[in-house]
């Protein structure tokens, strides 16, 4: 899989805050539904289609 560079921070032990982790958690479960739920097929998506699906999670 190959993904876009996105710039971010590391975040220490312990440090993280309630929001961070909830958006963690839930951008965490939108990758599990879209590998497990069986569209994603062999050949990749165009870019627009993957981009509308990865939305209308």
């Amino acid at each position: 899989m190959v993904m876009e560079y996105c710039p971010g921070l590391l975040i220490s032990p312990g440090k993280i805050n309630v929001h961070q982790i909830y958006d963690l958690g839930r951008v965490t479960g939108k990758m599990h539904r879209l590998l497990n739920d069986g569209t994603l097929g062999l050949k990749p998506p165009k870019k627009n289609l993957f981009l509308q699906a990865v939305r209308s999670v």
